[in-house]
């Protein structure tokens, strides 16, 4: 080599130190990221996708991939719009806004569906997952026909048939391949946590169980096997190589967390301190770096994981990830956005070695489950920790849904012990804080939690449903007045058993709402009930609420419209005066045992339908029934007189 090359070699050695130094330096001393900064980030990240957004015909289009391919590429920019709530103008010159460009690009995944259910180009598993997690999404978002549905199922069908189960020398495997084959090849960490995440929404779309199936029992064995005795996961089975990452890491906790496995490391006594020891990988393995680059593949997974587990208020040793996250990402921006963004947003992006439409896409869905501030359709409540003194019945992850162009933001779970709650009172699934946004005026919006699965479990006896199915009496929505948890009376409240989901209806300015901005809602809150005998309820109005219990056995449930309609005349006419109240009163005393009846009989729920019906048809339309009422006496009337001349 010569003298000149192996100067201009130290030069360059010199130049890179030096600037790897400075760059040091300079992160030492630079201020944190804000939640504006990153909003701003988020903002110029879904401009970046909405411009690079191709148009296939006048109904379909994709992003391109240049790792992956389309469909990928589409999956992931579908799925980091939705998770960012993307809606209205894009300043495209189109003039395309993104539900557009979100409802082309999901024509364009249902055209790699397979015969055999699969959604795939090259990739079997890791496509099907990734084009899962986005037509999931969206189907939560714009309501979709059987047809869509089916899609959704045969692709869940073709994840849990192609997964490997078989032992062999490397131990069990039950994880998935990039090609599934009927052999028992090794199953790598990195298709499987795009698997199991297709599974995880896909399931949760349908209203199917995870916990406890069978692929999810397949794939906790893998990942005992592929945990490494540092804590952390591998790539593949340890006995196959031991190449743990963070990147793998955190692919091995999302897995975990999405299968109801979240609450594992808040029982010491639990045999499965597999999370507990993945988690505390992170206490001496920690960063947000690989390779003196930014993997986002990496960063995506370990922010969900972390999310879905310890939560945006958590902490990993010191260091508090999320601060963590934010000024990593920030840095590597591919341009300083304005704070606040212009209209329309100025474009920006990140890449690393994938490509910039996929790997911008992962930067922003972990802001949209990290960052407490970023707006999105779906976030994740991670399970109660041990600081709780009073734990959930039901511990574990809870996803909150808001539908466009409602969002949520701030969301954090809240504790059962901030309030004195009485001995009777059950949150199964505990409580939880949230804002949501952009919420009519003095309007109305429906919030969907999806519950782990033991919320819906008939074996369970603090769950939501009894034994023989039915729902428990006295279910509603539970906010802290006072120093007590009570529960508040007008918040509408649906269990739904079918899709295993809880729906609530909250309100702008309502008593629910302890936010001062018009159009935003916000306090800690969470669905419960109270087996206090002759239990009643107090609104915020002081007035005592009792239960319509033969309507709501007849309806299913104390909030159906019908029995909301009953109720209001009850509080309105009968409980305003003294021979009202005394009815009711008499009502009460002796209507329980009939309704327990009503409840376990189909038919008599439908003849009581039948009969509250004309009662209910004159609260809502009162004169219309005084009418029939009128006519009805003058038809008597002329029945009986012409009676008497006959």
């Amino acid at each position: 080599m010569s003298r000149f090359t192996l100067k201009k070699a130290f030069v360059s050695t010199l130049t890179g130190f030096a600037m790897i130094l400075m760059l040091t330096v300079a992160s030492a001393f630079a201020e944190p990221a804000t939640n504006a900064q990153i909003n701003a980030a988020v903002a110029g990240g879904k401009a970046y996708l909405a411009n690079g957004f191709v148009k296939d015909s006048a109904t379909a289009g994709h992003w391109e991939g240049s790792y992956y391919g389309t469909l990928a590429a589409t999956d992931f920019a579908v799925s980091a719009l939705l998770e960012t709530s993307a809606t209205g103008a894009t300043g495209r010159e189109d003039g395309l806004t993104y539900e557009q460009i979100i409802a082309m690009a999901i024509e364009h995944i249902k055209t790699f569906v397979k015969p055999d259910g699969g959604i795939y180009g090259s990739y079997l598993a890791y496509e099907t997952g990734a084009s899962l997690m986005a037509l999931s999404l969206y189907g939560h978002q714009v309501p979709q026909n059987a047809a869509y549905k089916t899609i959704v199922q045969n692709a869940i069908t073709y994840l849990k048939t192609t997964q490997t189960t078989c032992t062999d020398s490397a131990g069990p495997h039950g994880g998935w391949t990039y090609t599934p084959t009927a052999s028992c090849g090794s199953s790598d960490l990195s298709n499987t946590q795009f698997a199991v995440m297709g599974l995880f929404f896909g399931s949760q779309y349908l209203g199917l169980p995870i916990a406890g199936e069978p692929w999810t029992i397949k794939l906790l064995a893998y990942l005992k096997n592929s945990q490494a005795s540092s804590g952390g996961f591998s790539y593949e089975a340890i006995s196959v190589s031991q190449w743990v990452t963070n990147a793998t890491n955190g692919g091995g906790i999302w897995c975990l967390a999405m299968i109801d496995q979240a609450n594992a490391k808040k029982d010491p006594a639990d045999a499965n301190t597999m999370l507990q020891n993945a988690v505390s990988y992170f206490n001496t393995n920690y960063g947000w770096t690989t390779a003196a680059s930014f993997d986002y593949y990496f960063v995506y997974a370990m922010s969900k994981g972390l999310s879905a587990t310890i939560g945006a208020a958590g902490t990993v040793g010191t260091h508090i990830w999320v601060q963590d996250l934010k000024d990593a990402m920030w840095s590597q921006v591919s341009a300083v956005p304005p704070v606040p963004q212009t209209t329309p947003p100025t474009p920006v992006s990140w890449n690393y070695s994938y490509s910039p439409v996929m790997e911008t896409a992962w930067a922003m869905m972990a802001f949209a489950f990290a960052n407490p501030s970023t707006e999105g359709f779906s976030k994740l409540i991670p399970a109660a920790g041990a600081e709780d003194t009073r734990q959930p019945a039901v511990n574990g992850l809870v996803t909150l849904q808001s539908t466009s162009p409602v969002t949520i933001s701030n969301t954090a779970r809240s504790s059962i012990s901030a309030a004195t709650a009485s001995t009777t009172l059950t949150l199964p699934i505990g409580v939880m804080e949230f804002k949501l946004n952009n919420v009519p005026v003095n309007g109305t919006t429906v919030l969907t939690l999806t519950p782990p699965a033991g919320a819906f479990d008939i074996t369970n006896p603090a769950s939501f449903v009894n034994a023989d199915g039915t729902l428990k009496s006295n279910i509603n929505w539970y906010k802290i007045r006072g120093g007590q948890w009570q529960r508040v009376s007008t918040v509408p409240i649906e269990v739904d058993t079918v899709n295993k989901v809880i729906r609530v209806t909250l309100k702008d300015g309502g008593p629910e709402d302890t936010d001062a901005t018009p159009g935003t809602i916000g306090d800690p809150g969470g669905p419960g009930y109270d087996t206090a005998p002759n239990s009643t309820v107090t609104s915020e109005s002081g007035r005592v609420h009792h239960y319509c219990f033969i309507a709501t056995a007849a309806y299913g449930s104390y909030m159906a419209p019908d029995v909301l309609v009953l109720r209001e005349f009850r509080d309105k006419y009968l409980l305003t005066n003294p021979l009202g109240r005394a009815f009711v009163k008499v009502y009460y005393t002796l209507s329980p045992p009939l309704a327990d009846l009503i409840a376990k009989s189909e038919l008599l729920k439908a003849m009581t339908r039948a009969l509250l019906a004309p009662a209910i048809f004159a609260v809502k339309q009162p004169a219309a029934a005084l009418l029939l009422f009128s006519s009805s006496l003058v038809g008597f009337g002329i029945y009986r007189r012409r009676a008497r001349k006959v």
